[in-house]
This record gives C-alpha cells, structure tokens and sequence, in this order.
C-alpha cells in the first residue's frame, strides 16, 4: 500500500491572458490492492475526463473568460448596482446573483459557500435548499442582517459596484467558479451568453433565461436607460456649502440634451421615490441639442427663471428619476447613503469636481466607502503634538496644540479637498484652505479653535483628553488617515510616522521638519533610558555581504557597580519585550559586554540571542529580571560599516561609520544620512536630448555623480547644474553633507533606442566589478559583486528597483559571450528581499534569489525549450521555477533577451513550503552538497540500491523518505521531453522531511527533441555515463521501478498526463505563446550575440520544437510498450482509463 499519494492535476491554461482553473482531484490514500483499485481508477477516470473536457472546449473556443464555467450549477447573471431591477419586500434593492443548474438533476446546495475575498471562502454558506434542473436561484448581497422570510437567500455582505472577486466553493471549500465581476452602471448586469462567455446586459433577467443582447463592452450595452433621449447627467444629493447659486445653497441636478434635436422638458417628470415616479412635472422649457440645465431640488416648486422641484431630498432617499409623459423612466442616477457635502454623481461615478450646467469632470472615484491612506498617498499627517508644553507658540504667544502635513510626492498638491477633525463621526469638520503643498514641504496647522484660514492656520477645534483620533480626509477618492492619541501620552511628547509608515512617538518633536529624533514604539517608552545605569550603547545590523559575521548589540553599565546579567531580556518585538533570556554574565562597572544576535545558526562560543537584526531598523528592548523595561533603542535604518547607538550622556541615537565594539564610543557620530538625490526626469526611454537636474532635500547638501556606473564618491564630479543626456546613459549620484553619513546611490538609466516589447532589466555596476564578474570561465572562478536593479514593465514604466549582488551563473555556459547571471538580495547590499509581481499572478511575490538565464545549451537554437518546459509541467507534481522573458542592459549597453527565472535554491523552498532555509538539504548530481549535507542522500541511495523494494512493506519505509509523487511526474516530463542531459541531477529536502527527497526540475535545454528512450537510462543501475567517464547515480529511480505496484501506477500516470496535461494542443499554444513574445525582438538580439545566427535559423529551430511536439505522443507510447513489454490492447485499456468520459 502506498500512503498520501496525492494525484494532484491543477491546469493553469493560460489563454489569452487568463487564468482557468480546474480544481484539484485530492486522493488522499492509494491502495494497489484489488479491493480499492476500481474505486482508485473510477475516480482517476472521472478527473481526467474533467480536465480532458475543458482541454477539448477551449481547443474549440480558443479561449474562455476568467470565471467560465462549462457544466453543472454556474453563476448565470450577476448585478451589483441594482436600483429598480428586482426590488425585495424586506431587502429593498440589494445586489444578487443569479445561479442556474444544468445538470438536469435537482442538487441540494447545503454547505456551498460564496465570497467576495479568495482568502476566505465559504464566507457565507448555503442553508439546506436545493436547486431543481433547470432552474434559477437567487442570492442577494446585502450587509442586512435581520429576520427573512423563507426562501429568501442573503450572504449579509454586499457587491461592489466598482468590481468584485466572487467565489463560489462546493462543502469541502473547493472552488467550483472564480468570477471577475467588473464595474457596472446601475441596473446593468454581467451576464452568462449560451456560448459560456461573459459580457454586459442592460436588460437584467433574474429567474430567467439571460437576454441575447450581451457585449463584450459597457459601452456597446443597447437597452440601457438613458441612451437615446434626456438624460440626469450629474447630481449633488448634499449642497450645504458647497456650490452657491444666485437661488443660494440647493441640492440640483443637471439635465442633458445629447441628441441633435431640441427637447420640450414639460414632457418629462421628476421624482426622488422609485415608487411615485410623477412627483413633480418640469415646466414646458426647451433644451436645444447638446444643452445642459440645472434643477435645484429645494421643494420650492417655482420657475422665476430657475428650476425648483415640488419635492427635496430627505436623508433616506438615494436617487433620482426621470420619466417621460408614458411613465417609461429614461434616466436615473442613484448614490450611496452618507454621500458628502460637494461630492456629485455622475453616469461614471462620484466626483468633487461638480460641473453644473456644462460636460461632466472625468476626475471620479467609484465608491463613498471610506479606505485609510497608505504611502501612495502624497499629503498625510506627519506630526501631531497633542500637549504642547514647550514647542512652538503662534503669533498669539499661545502654545496651542498642532498637526503637520507633509507631501511626500513630486508635485505640488491643493489641499482644498482636505479636512481635519476629531470627531470620528465627522470627517469634515475643519475644511483646509484651497493651497497648495509643494513636493517636500511641510504645513503645520495650530489645532487652537481660532478658525483662521489665512496666512498662519488654525483649525475650528482643539484638542484635549477626551479625543482619541485625529484625522486627516481627502474628499476626492474617499481617502482617510488616522492618528490615534493614547490617553496616557505626556507633555511634549510628539506623535509622528517613522520612515515605514508605523505610529510612533517622539520625546523631541520637529515642527516644520522631519522626524528625525528618536522615537518610541508607545507612549509610555518615551525617556525611559537611564544614561547612568545599564542601556544599549551600540548596535550592528548589517555586516559585509558573504562576510559570516554576525549581528551585535552592546550593552554599556555606565554604573558605578558591576550587573549580573542573569535573568536579563533583550528583545526585538514590542509585543514579546520578554522574548530571549541574556546569558549568564556580569558587565563590569563601566564596562561592555557584547551579544551576538543571529536568528539562524548559533554563533559558537558567543553570548546570543535567537533574533536576527533588520538593516531597515529594529526597536530593541531591554528588560530586568521583574520584566520591567529598561531601555528602549530604535537602531535606525543601518548599512555595511554603519553602527548606531549613543554617545556617553545622551540618549539620543547617532550612527557611526567605525564601529568600537566592547569600547567607548568615540569614533566621530552622525546625526543620520542625508536624503537620497532626486533626479529630475525617470523616464527610461527617450528620443532627443534633454537635461537632467539633480536635487536633494539635506539643505546644503553636495552632490556628485558619474556616467559610467561607477559609485560615486567624493572624488567623483561634482554637480554644479544641469547634465545634458543624448545618449544611453546611467546616473549615479549620492549627497554628502557635514554632520551626517552619505546618502544612498540613486541611480537612473536612460535609453535612446526603440522601446521594447518586452520587460527590462538594467542592471548597473562599477566597470571594474563588472569586469570581475564576467571574467569567470568555470565555476570555481566566479565571484559576486556589488549592482543595482532597475525593473521596468514592458510599457516603459518602472516597476521596482533595487540593490543586490551579482555573480555568473551555470556551469558549461560561463564560456558563452552572453552570460547567465544570478541576482542576490543581500542585508549588505543593503536590501535582504524584493517584493514584486514578476511574474504576475504567480503566488510568489518575494524573492531573495532571481536569475537572468541566456536560455542556456539552446542559445544558439530556438533558446525557448527550458522556459515553455517549465510552463508545460504547471499542474504536476514537479517543482519548477516561474520564467518570463526580458531585455537586459548592463551599463546602458544592450545585453539581449534573457529569461528572468526564480531561483531554485533553499530560499525556494522557504517561499513555497515555508521550511527554514538553513535546514534543508540541496545536493547536485551525485553527492555534491549545494545546501546542508549529503549524509542522508546516501543512506536513502544506498537503501534504494541494497534493498529488494518488490517487497512492499520494504518499498513503504522507501517512500517516507522520496516524494513518490514528485519523483514520478518528473521522471514522466524528463521522458516524454526527451530530456537527454541526464547528468543535471539536483534533489533537495527539510530537515525535519516536511518536505521528502524529491528532484528539482531544472535545465532543459536539450528537451522537446531527440527520440532516446530515457526509460533504460533512469532505470539503470549502473549510472548513466557522462563524457568523462564519471557515472550520474540513478539508484533513487531504480528503486521505485523495483516495485510492481509503482509500475504499474507509473504506466497509468504516464499515460493520463500525455493524454490530460502534455497534450500536443496545450504544448504547441504554450509554444506558440512564447515565441509570440520573443519573435520581435530576436532580431535586435541576433545582431548583438549572432546566437542563433540568423532569424530563418531561429524560426526553423523553433518549428523543429513544434514539430517534435506533434509527434511526441505516438514515439512515447511505443517507448513505454517497449520498455515495459506492454501489448497493444494493454495500452489500449490504459488510454480508455484515461479518456473515458472525453470519448
């Protein structure tokens, strides 16, 4: 019996950009023993046909939309605007979706789940009701959470308008349908077509069949209200002080004319009640072609030269309606209850940009749903002194208490549509006058209650012990950020944002500056430090890349006594302020004592504690013995050569370009760094000359730069004015400034060539690191060195940069002219991991490891056999890497097309399985060690080689230590791939076997050709022989094949993939799209590397992949037969398991 066999077959068909998923068939036991074999194989039989299914469907289509389901119960229409469409006695007129049942038997929902987020489905489960065949059910949406009557289905969340995940899952949260609901106007719905697709509606059908009127884009909807005569154009429901009119402050809307004729309003009515849409008649006016006209909505009733409705607006009613004289309504606008004052709706959405009587403002945002402000944000709060004792006065003399705001972006902001309150149930208490903030500047507003909007500001409020928050609102976009005010917060002690966006508290605030004294992580740290006790004197977080030393805190008693440090904590998680137990040991009076931080190994012989430090900053936490802190210390942002820490006498940090660990600190201190340089034009692709200006925000601060990607430094050119740039170019500046450590290198690469298609990597280096890097012909050769990373989407945007080490990668590749190179994030880099979407909606985002691949042994052939082999395999049991292709330049020079690859390594398998990477196991080939140790490998070769694995109880202690699973999809894709570079073994596992031996699936450059029957050299167990005479051990394989069981479920799995995964269609479109993607830009690339040396060569390579692909399926199966002396009728049987239901 084979235990935990999971026959996992995920498809991720990418068709035109989108994702279709089948879900998972999880077979937890398999048992090869008569008894369970034919239930075994039904199920497999049943799965197959599912996936062969959808693989015949959208061979046939040629795609399916993201959401598509082909059978069974279905999302059949789905509105999340409704307004008028289907109107609930007790939920009013709440979204819905509309599910229908072709399965043509009735099937009981109880136990399915819907949701609007992935990460939690079955949000809202399905009570015990049954759908019947062929029939409707409908589920409304509604945050309701009262008493319904029978029948009536609710989730109690609501859809959004402006687009929404829906999923539905069956009992056991497997995901039935993932539907991308887009935004939609009122009373629209996103519709089921017979053909399976999905597409807009304006005629909504809920409980029947769906109308045929369904497009592709909101702007083909025929049927839809308001499209052929006047239309509401815009309202604003709340007009307090917002837009005043000769008629004074109204709520109105405007009327549009968009046809070419003139329209008679006395043949339209008004209304604010769904339920009586004649409430009020227009007066028999005429609107010419093209015209506007704006109605107040004051209950006035009256003309005199202005419109007035019979009617206003109350503060439960949420729309407008126009009908013509036979009650057929013809335009409606509807808003969301708590719409503010100032904020119109429009057809598009809300706005703050109102335009009465002329063509709408296209500045909208499509939900009053209130969302907190991140760094994208440009103005936000940076400062708040909530009990000011001893800072700034205004010109009153009072100290009264005050905000900053700061602007964080590159251009100038209004603030007109900012408001500051208090008062968590008004965010517009206080309006900011209509000025603007400069990039970088501060803005500091006195909370006082004066009210002045002039020249020196304050607010309408102050602030005093019963508030809790103070917010800052942004009106357009519904934006809000949040400082709370603790109620144990003393004098003078300032609340601020340090450089990662967290709350902080300052005991030295800076008005009209930045926060750049030491912060707290609460309250009741701030000023905790005794300078004549024990305290933390100096901290080293970041050390020389490949370095192996370690992370330090000292600890310095200024005290007249020795301290017995037993029973001491150190931590670095205010949570956890107990978290380790310093060693037992006395610091002397005056002394140093110096303890190694390292959260993987334990460093020998040295005092430690179990958490390693972050370059980006850490708050450190000493506690006595009664768990009482004792001091507090923020280490800063730290860098290679920068400690932080204090000098005698002062608490307050400064950081050191010399560290004096165990000494007195008396190496010269700096205050911080000074800020980055900021260049004045990003852009990567230019086509004439322009100038480039350089700035920083360090008053008086010196720049240099250089042109050729050396690291500048104070020796370098110095910046005077404007660089002119008409040619590829990388720019290299830092800072410097008296008082303070240099700045980071900025760094910014312009390119003067036609735009690629494809994303590009820039990567910068010193020409002589370079020079180092590129020098290395064999492995043993190769060295890192120091770079930096520009990231840019294949529309020229920039996506991410970052510093990093680079070294040449691969093994026979290193002689090529275009070398693989691997990308290191490393702490002395001074960044430790990059988090971007590479490769899109991979579920990987972070990455310590990347690697530009020169495709390799295929370089010089269709260079796309390792990447579309990697694509192919998505579904099986077999860890491979993502892969996109890219451009690199290197130095502002043209380097030619690489794949961008994850990086296989124990980092890998700590982002997939969550293992620590410092306790696995990666060995190469043979014995060879990448990672940990080879021991285990060989007692588990050893095992498989000595031992008779046909007995099963032996083959089952086999396979506590081999992934059966993984070994066996990998041994069917190196097959049927005909991979015949055998020698490029690589296997890994944890530690603690969470995850078993299994292979890495790597290197496939001399796949998807050739006709070598693989099965003889995977299944020798004398080794395959490489060109020097050395033998690649293959006893891991040999081992399963012992097994009549494992044969036999090899053959059937062989066979199911060939026929449900590696299909001919699904490899040649996996093919086709890839080279779609390279094919304009080989040419460039041919005439930078002559690899391949021609574009009729690298097409006739590619066809030779194609065919190959065709003619695979028949090749393998004779192979098998062979191998395993298999009759025709025998295969037969085995392609009837697998195509069962297809056929």
């Amino acid at each position: 019996m084979l235990k935990s066999l999971p026959l996992n077959a995920i498809m991720h068909i990418i068709l035109h950009g989108h994702f279709i998923y089948l879900q998972p068939l999880q077979i937890s036991t398999i048992c090869y023993n008569p008894t369970m074999k034919k239930e075994i194989y039904k199920r497999i039989a049943l799965f197959a046909a599912m996936v062969s299914m959808l693989i015949t469907f959208c061979a046939s289509c040629g795609y399916l939309q993201s959401g598509s389901v082909q059978g069974g119960i279905y999302i059949n229409e789905a509105m999340s605007s409704n307004s008028l469409t289907l109107i609930d006695e007790s939920l009013g007129s709440a979204d819905w979706v509309e599910f229908y049942n072709s399965t043509g038997r009735p099937v009981n929902l109880n136990g399915y789940g819907l949701s609007d987020n992935i990460r939690e489905p079955g949000k809202w489960r399905f009570p015990n009701v049954t759908i019947g065949a062929g029939e409707y059910l409908i589920v409304f949406f509604s945050k309701y959470s009262g008493d319904l009557p029978d029948g009536v289905l609710c989730t109690g969340f609501g859809l959004s308008r402006a687009g929404e995940i829906i999923c539905f899952t069956d009992e056991n949260y497997n995901i039935i349908q993932q539907m991308e609901l887009p935004a939609l106007k009122p009373d629209m719905s996103w519709a089921r077509r017979d053909d399976g697709g999905y597409g807009y509606c304006g005629a909504a059908t809920p409980g029947e069949h769906n109308s045929t009127d369904i497009v592709d884009s909101i702007d083909d909807v025929v049927g839809f209200l308001g499209g052929n005569g006047l239309v509401i154009s815009e309202v604003m429901p709340v007009n307090d002080a917002s837009y005043e009119f000769d008629a004074g402050y109204y709520p109105w809307l405007e009327l549009h004319n968009p046809t070419d004729k003139e329209i008679s309003l006395g043949e339209y009515m008004l209304s604010d009640d769904p339920n009586r849409l004649d409430r009020w008649r227009i007066p028999s006016v005429n609107l010419e072609p093209g015209g506007y006209t704006v109605i107040y909505i004051s209950g006035r009733d009256s003309q005199d030269g202005q419109l007035h409705t019979s009617f206003k607006l109350g503060s439960d009613e949420f729309g407008v309606y126009l009908t013509n004289n036979a009650g057929e309504l013809c335009s409606y606008l509807t808003w969301e209850e708590g719409i503010f004052d100032g904020v119109a709706v429009t057809s598009s959405g809300y706005t703050v940009y109102a335009t009465p009587g002329a063509e709408n403002s296209r500045e909208v945002f499509s939900s009053l749903s209130i969302t907190t402000m991140g760094a994208e944000d440009p103005i936000r709060i940076n400062e708040v002194l909530p009990k000011n004792q001893y800072s700034v006065m205004d010109s009153d003399g009072d100290r009264p208490e005050w905000v900053e705001l700061y602007n964080s972006s590159q251009n100038s902001v209004s603030l007109g549509k900012y408001y500051l309150s208090d008062n968590v149930g008004n965010h517009t208490k206080w309006a900011l006058p209509d000025i603007e903030l400069k990039p970088g500047e501060y803005l500091l507003i006195y909370l006082s209650g004066k009210d002045r909007r002039d020249g020196e500001l304050h607010a309408s409020f102050g602030l005093s012990d019963r508030d809790s928050v103070l917010t800052l609102f942004c009106i357009d976009g519904m934006r809000i950020d949040t400082i709370e005010l603790p109620e144990n917060i003393g004098k003078n002690v300032s609340i601020g944002r340090d450089s990662s966006g967290r709350q902080v508290y300052y005991s030295q605030p800076t008005p009209n500056g930045e926060n750049n004294t030491r912060s707290f992580d609460s309250a009741d740290m701030v000023s905790l430090t005794d300078m004549n006790g024990l305290y933390i004197s100096e901290v080293c977080g970041v050390n020389t890349p490949k370095s192996g030393q370690d992370d330090w805190i000292e600890l310095h008693n200024a005290g007249g006594n020795d301290i017995d440090l037993t029973g001491w904590y150190l931590s670095d998680d205010v949570d956890n302020p107990l978290g380790y137990t310093l060693p037992d040991l006395t610091v002397k009076a005056g002394g140093y004592a110096v303890i190694y931080a390292s959260d993987s190994t334990r460093p020998s012989g040295k005092p430690y504690v179990g958490f390693g430090l972050s370059g980006s900053g850490e708050t450190l936490i000493l506690s006595d013995p009664n768990g009482v802190v004792y001091d507090v210390f923020h280490t800063g942002a730290l860098r290679s050569g920068v400690t932080s820490g204090r000098l005698a006498g002062s608490d307050g940090r400064v950081f050191f370009a010399s560290a004096s660990k165990g000494y007195s600190n008396d190496s010269p201190a700096y205050s911080g760094y000074v800020s980055e340089p900021l260049f004045s034009n990003r852009e990567l692709y230019h086509s004439s000359g322009f100038e480039l200006s350089i700035s920083c925000r360090t008053a008086g601060a010196t720049i240099y730069y250089t042109l050729d990607g050396t690291e500048p430094t104070e020796r370098s050119e110095q910046y005077t004015g404007p660089i002119e740039i008409d040619k590829n170019a990388v720019v290299r500046a830092i800072a410097t400034a008296d008082g303070r450590l240099d700045s980071e290198i900025a760094t910014s690469t312009y390119l003067f060539e036609k735009p690629h298609t494809l994303p590009v990597v820039c990567l910068t280096f010193d020409p002589a690191d370079f020079s180092a890097v590129y020098a290395a012909t064999t492995r043993d050769q190769r060295v890192e060195r120091g770079a930096f990373v520009e990231y840019y989407e294949s529309d020229g945007g920039l996506g991410v940069k970052f510093p990093c080490g680079v070294r040449a990668n691969g093994s026979g590749t290193l002689v090529a002219p275009q070398k693989s190179l691997a990308i290191k994030l490393r702490a002395g880099y001074g960044r430790q991991e990059v988090t971007y979407p590479f490769f899109g909606e991979y579920e990987i985002k972070s990455f310590q490891n990347l690697v530009l691949r020169n495709s390799g042994q295929d370089r010089d052939g269709a260079r796309v056999r390792d990447a579309v082999c990697m694509r192919m395999v998505e579904g099986l049991n077999i860890d491979n890497c993502a892969t996109r292709p890219v451009v690199a330049y290197i130095n502002g020079k043209y380097w030619g097309i690489y794949d961008l690859n994850e990086d296989q390594n124990a980092d890998f398998l700590a982002a997939h399985y969550g293992v620590n990477p410092d306790e696995v196991d990666i060995i190469r080939r043979n014995t060879g060690a990448l990672e940990g140790s080879s021991a285990d490998i060989k007692r588990v070769r050893d095992f498989a080689g000595s031992r008779n694995l046909s007995n099963d109880e032996l083959f089952k202690q086999y396979l506590e230590w081999v992934d059966v699973d993984y070994f066996t999809d990998y041994l069917i894709a190196q097959i049927y791939f005909c991979n015949g570079d055998m020698f490029n073994q690589k296997y890994w596992r944890s530690h603690d076997y969470r995850v078993k031996w299994r292979p890495v699936f790597y290197d496939l450059d001399f796949g998807l050709s050739g006709s070598q029957n693989l099965l003889y050299d995977y299944f020798n167990p004398v080794g395959v022989p490489s060109a020097n005479g050395s033998l690649t051990d293959m006893r891991l394989y040999v081992g399963l094949e012992k097994n009549a069981e494992w044969r036999e479920f090899f053959i059937e799995r062989y066979i199911y993939v060939m026929y449900n995964v590696l299909t001919p269609e699904r490899m040649v479109t996996i093919l086709n799209d890839y080279v779609k993607e390279l094919e304009p830009e080989m040419e460039r690339h041919i005439k930078r590397w002559y690899s391949p040396r021609s574009m009729d060569l690298w097409n006739s390579k590619v066809e030779s992949v194609r065919f190959f692909i065709m003619n695979r399926r028949e090749k393998a199966i004779s192979q098998l037969k062979g191998y395993f002396d298999l009759s025709d009728s025998q295969v037969q049987e085995y392609v009837n398991k697998a195509t069962k239901e297809h056929s």
